[in-house]
């Protein structure tokens, strides 16, 4: 599952904060080199398109905005702060973590 997914990669960055995780069906293999990275996301794609087929693009269409706002510098950071409800200032080297 993601939920497992981000458990066990939020065990793996932060072994000082977390003693265990759950992830019963998460695609571990994934980070542990075992298999082809983007397969995960190409199966989330496909669980997209089957509820409505448009939004495999919107999303795409919301990864290039997201880098346009990045790109316009601080105000742009500010906006995806605002757009994304996040707690700290967003750097410019963490939009990539906006994108999954």
């Amino acid at each position: 599952s993601y939920g497992g997914m981000l458990a066990a990669w939020f065990r793996f960055k932060y072994p000082n904060l977390v003693v265990g995780a759950l992830a019963s069906s998460a695609p571990l293999k994934i980070p542990a080199n075992l298999m082809d990275p983007y397969a995960f996301f190409g199966r989330v794609t496909e669980d997209f398109a089957s509820v409505d087929a448009r939004c495999p693009q919107y999303v795409r269409e919301a990864f290039v905005m997201i880098d346009q706002l990045a790109a316009q510098g601080e105000s742009g950071l500010k906006k995806l702060e605002e757009e994304f409800l996040l707690c700290n200032q967003l750097q410019l080297d963490k939009v990539e973590h906006l994108k999954g």
